[in-house]
């Protein structure tokens, strides 16, 4: 008996390490963030911790809208970048100021604050926010889809509270670690 011929394979593009990292901690986030919407939907998420602080649904709320707002930002470069041919599959090396900014977001030490337009309102349903919460890490997977092979250091993304505009790589890791410290501060309640 031979074995037909098979057709062949049409070619893939190479995977950037970094996205293959960012790929893995964006699965390990949504993993995480539906895990808690599971245990917080027997009432306790819109429960109020006694000394301030967010529900569970405020972080959800919060995390959500600034993801989406940022991947919109992340994909204009990431189109600008193709359009204009910066293409890399890295390493890559960061400047002192976007390492800063993303040491910055990871400690819990330094306190956050947020701007005025992402600070949550408060009137999410369960379902919307973990509809809205899949749909959002959905894209981002998608956005980190179409970053592949893009340069992610000459590729910028205006950052949202500060006058600088970040290397395309730290942008989705600082969004990245923006959703594991709401993550954490929805654990904490």
């Amino acid at each position: 008996m031979t074995v037909p011929d098979l057709p062949p394979r049409p070619e893939e593009p190479e995977r950037a390490p970094e996205i293959e990292r960012m790929e893995y901690e964006a699965k390990a986030i949504r993993a995480d963030g539906e895990g808690l919407l599971r245990m917080a939907a027997d009432g306790a998420f819109e429960w109020r911790p006694p000394f301030g602080g967010w529900t569970v649904q405020q972080c959800f709320e919060h995390l959500t809208t600034v993801t989406e707002a940022w991947l919109e930002r992340c994909a204009s470069a990431i189109e600008e970048a193709r359009t204009a041919g910066w293409l890399y599959c890295g390493p890559y090396a960061y400047g002192w100021l976007d390492r800063w900014l993303l040491l910055r977001e990871r400690s819990r030490r330094s306190r956050q604050w947020c701007l005025r337009v992402s600070e949550p309102v408060g009137c999410w349903s369960w379902d919307h926010a973990r509809l809205r919460f899949i749909r959002a890490q959905e894209r981002l997977l998608d956005v980190l889809a179409a970053a592949n092979q893009v340069d992610l250091v000459r590729a910028k993304v205006p950052h949202p509270r500060w006058p600088v505009r970040n290397a395309l790589g730290i942008a989705l890791w600082l969004l990245m670690a923006h959703q594991r410290r709401h993550l954490d501060d929805a654990r904490a309640v």
